[in-house]
């Protein structure tokens, strides 16, 4: 199994980002316009196409475009799930927060399709993920099914999630 440590973006998506890229018709556009942002932010780590589309999904995610987020979660982008942005969110922590099933369903889909390689967690966006399991946004979603569906699939320290799971006592 291949590890790979986080990766953190110094940026965010803005939602003018999204609305350009969503104003592109064709693929040859698109693929302009992930190699101009990631030109542009290169001083902020984002380097690949991955990278532009996890940004985007990011923000898609805060906007709660499932168009968008479907679109981009339509194809294998390797971990995009887990990247950080400038406010060390993730995709995957912003999902969970959103409490949008539409989107819970995307992401798993995701993970189950895709299976990305599994990653670290980034230390500043784990207290983000604690605080979603600890009061959690999606009706009916448990703790330990939030873990086993969404974290343990995607990251190499999920343990740290297995510990706080271990810790309550009403779960």
């Amino acid at each position: 199994m291949n590890i790979v440590k986080y990766k953190h973006f110094g940026i965010n998506a803005t939602e003018q980002d999204l609305i350009d890229f969503k104003k592109l018709k064709t693929k040859h556009q698109k693929d302009d316009f992930i190699k101009q942002y990631a030109a542009r932010f290169t001083n902020y780590n984002v380097l690949t196409e991955c990278d532009v589309l996890s940004l985007l999904l990011g923000i898609s995610i805060a906007c709660r475009d499932h168009a968008t987020i479907d679109e981009i979660l339509s194809q294998d982008h390797g971990n995009i799930l887990t990247c950080t942005d400038g406010t060390h969110y993730s995709p995957l922590s912003s999902a969970l927060y959103s409490g949008d099933e539409k989107i819970f369903e995307s992401i798993k889909k995701y993970i189950t399709k895709y299976k990305p390689t599994k990653t670290d967690c980034d230390p500043e966006d784990q207290p983000n993920i604690l605080t979603v399991l600890k009061f959690p946004q999606k009706e009916n979603l448990t703790t330990k099914e939030c873990i086993d569906t969404y974290l343990e699939p995607l990251y190499t320290n999920a343990s740290i999630f297995v510990d706080f799971l271990n810790s309550q006592t009403d779960y």
